[in-house]
């Protein structure tokens, strides 16, 4: 397990969790669209607060957690409705919802579907 610093700003943390990490081309194309999202993501008017993001890569694939911070308990648009897996209530914070979006699925992991 490796988790990545880089010395440009990002908007979001790297943990690739591989049993051999490396900068291969499923990092870079995992890295790339996480950047797309969060770019997305800034341009969106929405009433809450990315708090975190991290960018987790296994064996089986990427995917994408954001945690924000909200007053209301709206989706940050509802194209990330269905990413939305948890949405929990604090009086002086507001609510906290987790996102959980998948970026990329190996060959392996990915179903088969000549079936």
């Amino acid at each position: 397990m490796e988790v990545n610093v880089d010395s440009r700003i990002m908007d979001f943390m790297i943990q690739d969790m591989r049993s051999s990490p490396e900068k291969d081309a499923m990092y870079t194309a995992a890295v790339e669209l996480a950047e797309e999202i969060m770019e997305g993501i800034g341009r969106l008017e929405r009433s809450g607060t990315v708090e975190t993001a991290t960018l987790y890569i296994t064996q089986t694939g990427a995917q994408l957690n954001i945690l924000t911070c909200s007053y209301d308990d709206v989706p940050l648009d509802r194209m990330f409705a269905s990413s939305l897996r948890r949405s929990s209530y604090d009086a002086d914070t507001g609510y906290i919802q987790t996102y959980v979006i998948p970026i990329l699925a190996s060959e392996e992991s990915a179903p088969d579907e000549s079936k």
